[in-house]
């Protein structure tokens, strides 16, 4: 059964494939800088050490905070950017009721929406209007509105992640050809504002795109390979940092080959985009219906006269006209404070606030630096370690996205990653104050781990394992889950832009809180995820299981017994309509 499902949804899963070749950039971006700016011929280069090996601390702080976090500012700007790209929902006008002979002539089943004339069904309005032109010219309004479906002023999912890995590809040149210290530092800070533009982009238009286009059955699994394209982004990077480490002593290979290799995910993506569909979500919601029933009948591999295909389409169909009636002219105002919309934001933005300061991504921006910090001295050790640290965030990861994410549910999930996480740092933390690491310079041999420093460094790695089963993936998932079509480009662009916002101050204040709190500074994540992130874990509604056109239900925009009136009354003006319709074929067959 379960393979059956896999071959039966392959197309979505390889639009999310290609569609998250961006994200491999998000954490190979958030692994790779740390390793560069740890190398110390990148510090006797860029001045931060001395020909004795001495290392002016203070500089080399903030120079390692500039050149991760500058990424992090870029992308902030880069999610909010994203959004009016993307293309909000613009209105279309509704049907007019259709005969009983229109629609014998359609050969299809058309469902009345509230009464108000519009239909829905496996025919769009678009091809509706131009088959009911050919049959009953008097069917076209007097406004000539059939043409109105064509326009689009927006370029959609699919071309905006086009061009902002197009852009991403412009900031990944810059940072790969610095040569010496006169203008390094300037085109790599450069380099990575531009290439975050990109990435912050990328990262709130990819998961709304992949939602978009997976059934609910599957949209958990489907959307949180988000994660798992972190994880491998993370772990490329971290064995990246440890071949160059070792091969290359005295170059510029030291950055160009890890910056110079993000272009490789960015041109798999750019290319791979070009053979999948838009979101027929997308498609429908700016009047573009049939187009996205080719769509939405490609991706489920079935014809576009499936009875499912009609279900998903109808149901897609009036829940954005629904939304349409409700909220028409929707502005910045209504579409933040309207009712059922805040709480999602609010959710939106406090979940990746406290994903940040969960701890994770000061280990992924600055691994070497934290193995260092717990005993693993040295290039090679340091290095390594953070390497079997990506394999097992990857590996973990990938198991609970693929066994883990229906199967637990949401707030579940999240509640045991954020108890297991806190309790993993409060260890490492006392181990640490306990038994505190050897002070050494570069000239001298770096002595191996202690067996304090391993089992550190074993917390270190279960504490991954926790992190991977919940706040690793379940962010963007649940995030993806909870936002209605009208609203979702919204409400993605402020998860990520909150996602960076936060990113760039962990990152930014990481290496000073390193330097300057030590074993307190595990002490500090884990207070974090046990008193905050597992209270939020509890007290948020529960996804799982649940349709995208659910998620009004939940949050109070909808009344459930409302919607069940709604839909009983619909059905009853569509059961009258077709008894006068069948009354009037009698009357023109007498005729």
């Amino acid at each position: 059964m379960e393979k059956a499902g896999l071959f039966k949804n392959i197309r979505v899963y390889w639009l999310a494939f290609i569609a998250y070749w961006g994200i491999v950039l998000f954490g190979y971006d958030t692994g790779i800088a740390g390793g560069v700016v740890s190398n110390p011929y990148f510090l006797e280069v860029f001045g931060i050490q001395d020909e004795n090996g001495n290392i002016d601390t203070k500089r080399k702080d903030a120079i390692s905070s500039n050149v991760v976090s500058v990424l992090q500012a870029g992308a902030f700007f880069g999610a909010l950017a994203s959004a009016p790209t993307s293309g909000p929902i613009l209105p279309y006008g509704p049907l007019r009721h259709v005969g009983a002979s229109e629609k014998a002539f359609l050969g299809c089943r058309l469902v009345p929406f509230s009464g108000s004339g519009t239909f829905v069904g496996e025919i769009s309005p678009l091809l509706e209007g131009a088959l009911l032109a050919l049959h009953s010219p008097s069917y076209l309004d007097g406004r000539g509105n059939g043409l109105s479906h064509l326009i689009d002023a927006w370029i959609g999912r699919k071309w905006t992640l086009i061009a902002y890995s197009l852009i991403f590809v412009v900031g990944a040149i810059l940072t790969t050809v610095p040569n010496d210290a006169s203008n390094g530092l300037s085109f790599i800070y450069a380099g990575r504002v531009i290439s975050g533009f990109g990435i912050g982009a990328i990262s709130a238009v990819a998961p709304a795109f992949v939602s978009e286009c997976s059934p609910k059955e599957v949209r958990g699994r489907i959307t949180g390979c988000f994660q798992i394209m972190v994880a491998a982004g993370v772990m490329i990077s971290y064995f990246i940092n440890y071949g160059v480490g070792i091969n290359f002593t005295n170059s510029p290979k030291i950055w160009r080959i890890p910056f110079g290799f993000q272009l490789v995910p960015a041109g798999i993506m750019c290319l791979g985009l070009f053979t999948v569909k838009e979101s027929p979500r997308w498609l429908a919601s700016k009047g573009r219906n049939d187009e996205a029933l080719r769509n939405l009948a490609y991706l489920r591999r079935e014809s576009v006269d499936s009875e499912s295909i009609i279900h998903e389409m109808a149901e897609i169909e009036a829940v954005i006209k629904e939304e349409q009636e409700a909220r028409q002219g929707l502005g910045w105002k209504e579409a933040f404070l309207g009712k059922g919309n805040f709480i999602r934001f609010v959710i939106a933005f406090v979940i990746f606030l406290l994903q940040q300061w969960s701890g994770q991504n000061s280990v992924n921006y600055y691994a070497p630096q934290i193995f260092a910090s717990i005993g693993y001295i040295g290039t090679k050790n340091s290095l390594l370690a953070s390497g079997v640290y990506g394999i097992i965030k990857f590996v973990s990861t990938c198991l609970f996205i693929f066994f883990g994410v229906e199967t637990l549910g949401r707030k579940l999930s999240l509640f045991i990653s954020s108890i297991g996480m806190g309790t993993l740092f409060f260890i490492v933390g006392a181990i640490l104050k306990t038994h505190p690491t050897p002070s050494t310079n570069a000239n001298t041999k770096p002595p191996s781990p202690s067996p304090a420093s391993q089992g550190m460094a074993g917390m270190l790695y279960i504490y991954v394992c926790f992190y991977s089963m919940g706040w690793g993936p379940l962010p963007w998932v649940y995030v993806s889950d909870i936002f209605p079509t009208r609203t979702r480009h919204y409400g993605l662009a402020v998860a990520s832009a909150s996602q960076w916002l936060w990113n760039f101050v962990v990152s930014h204040q990481t290496p000073i809180m390193v330097t300057q709190l030590g074993y307190k500074l595990f002490f500090m994540f884990a207070t974090v995820n046990i008193g905050a992130m597992g209270l939020f874990s509890l007290l948020i509604p529960e996804t799982k299981g649940r349709s995208l056109e659910e998620m009004d239900i939940i949050f109070g925009t909808v009344d459930a017994s409302e919607r069940e009136n709604r839909i009983n009354a619909q059905e009853r003006a569509f059961e009258q309509h077709d008894i006068k319709d069948d009354n009037s074929l009698e009357r023109d067959a007498k005729v």
